[in-house]
């Protein structure tokens, strides 16, 4: 995963796999079928990992707003902040910078990506925008929705650009709570541009 990051498909040599992995060339053909069953496979374990650290609170939010226990707004604020949490911790740089890889040229690859987790939590969200947004519908919901989404993926796809206008090296406790606020109190402030915010009533 990490060499497929860096190098992208075609950069990549399974020779350089199996020495980075200390195994035998032939056990990629053995347990993949080359490298193309690699690279989908590490696109798999990446899908596999966000869905397992993403979904089920997303679902558990979506549950409380249709119980009627948590505000949609609420929801969509937590989630989000979620979401920042995953960009700003180390473990997300390969599986990042992997994905961003797949977003310049999508294949197959970035389909997997895309059913595994990105259009569940996509379209969790544009539900959630909704509900609060009543004046929107169609594709200006759905870019609402994905500005809201997009600011988080900035902490990743633009990283170092990040950094250097926070005027930071590093990425501690400090600056991923300042973060984290910061795209909250943005979300929020589109959440209640809105009809419904303007009255109060969200």
């Amino acid at each position: 995963m990490k060499q497929f990051a860096e190098y992208g498909f075609e950069g990549t040599s399974t020779r350089a796999i199996a020495n980075a992995a200390g195994a035998a060339m032939s056990s990629i053909t053995y347990q993949f079928g080359g490298k193309e069953g690699l690279y989908l496979a590490a696109a798999d374990h990446i899908g596999e990992q966000i869905s397992t650290i993403q979904l089920p609170g997303i679902t558990a939010l979506r549950k409380a707003v249709d119980d009627g226990t948590l505000p949609p707004t609420d929801a969509i604020i937590t989630m989000l902040g979620g979401m920042a949490d995953m960009m700003l911790d180390e473990r997300s740089e390969s599986w990042a910078a992997f994905i961003i890889r797949e977003q310049q040229k999508p294949g197959e690859a970035f389909d997997r990506l895309f059913a595994c987790f990105m259009q569940p939590m996509s379209e969790a969200m544009v539900e959630l925008v909704g509900m609060v947004r009543t004046d929107l519908s169609g594709r200006k919901l759905r870019a609402v929705a994905t500005g809201l989404i997009g600011q988080v993926i900035a902490l990743r796809a633009a990283r170092a650009a990040m950094m250097r206008i926070l005027d930071i090296t590093t990425m501690g406790d400090e600056e991923r709570a300042t973060i984290r606020e910061a795209i909250q109190a943005n979300a929020r402030a589109t959440l209640e541009s809105g009809p419904q915010g303007r009255k109060g009533k969200v």
